[in-house]
């Protein structure tokens, strides 16, 4: 029987903390570039000036997980009335589960203006579940993708659920 890959709080956790760092990184914060985002938990303050990022560079970040999770902005208000990356995640969640049919990913700019692609999660779980026989021998999942991008969210979110693996 495969295993459900229905997203939880953790994952949009793991997601969160993905743009975060990156978010911080463009703040011009390089000393993120060595930091592990696997290392923030939900007591993670999400407050301007103490999360690393000011109410511009919050709001962002809101803005994107809001987007990809198909939320409206009203979302964006809602999650920046939130101190924590835990309750951002929580919230989060329970966006995700009134229309759980799609996610929505950037493009990463490179040529020119990030392009929003909607991709369907019924797919994504097909794609996942293909990828999973291929690598059902495997044990763990080492991935150096931001979680935030698709390849990042395939292989390092869903993935692992996938093989019930770390």
């Amino acid at each position: 029987m495969k295993p459900s890959l229905a997203l939880t709080a953790p994952d949009l956790q793991a997601v969160l903390s993905s743009l975060l760092r990156d978010a911080r990184l463009h703040a011009g914060n390089a000393h993120y570039l060595f930091a592990n985002s696997e290392n923030t938990d939900g007591r993670t303050p999400m407050l301007p000036g103490v999360s690393g990022l000011d109410v511009a560079g919050l709001r962002s970040v809101a803005s994107s997980f809001a987007r990809m999770l198909g939320g409206a902005e009203n979302a964006v208000e809602q999650l920046m009335c939130l101190p924590t990356l835990g309750a951002w995640a929580n919230a989060a969640l329970e966006l995700w589960q009134r229309n759980p049919a799609e996610l929505v990913f950037m493009t990463s700019g490179s040529t020119g203006t990030p392009v929003a692609c909607r991709q369907s999660f019924a797919l994504l779980e097909q794609e996942i579940h293909a990828q999973a026989e291929i690598f059902k021998e495997h044990v763990r999942v080492v991935s150096l993708v931001p979680r935030h991008h698709i390849y990042g969210f395939l292989f390092s979110i869903l993935l692992p659920k996938a093989l019930r693996i770390p």
